[in-house]
């Protein structure tokens, strides 16, 4: 059965463009790499703190971390 919603990407920073919710999970390398500037206005929560600093300091995004302690 097909989800009417769901669209799938191949290319990770043109799926956060145009993303409400980005939520990372796992500790890939490729997570370290993202572009904080491809996203408009979503919420980030990093469960594994492996987004950059500019993630935290970017204004168009609420980044909240998870589960890691402080």
């Amino acid at each position: 059965e097909k989800e009417e919603n769901v669209v799938l990407y191949s290319d990770i920073n043109k799926a956060m463009a145009s993303a409400d919710l980005v939520i990372v999970v796992a500790d890939h390398n490729e997570y370290r790499s993202l572009n904080p500037d491809v996203i408009r206005n979503a919420v980030v929560y990093d469960g594994r703190r492996v987004l950059s600093d500019n993630f935290k300091n970017n204004k168009k995004v609420l980044y909240e971390l998870l589960g890691m302690g402080l």
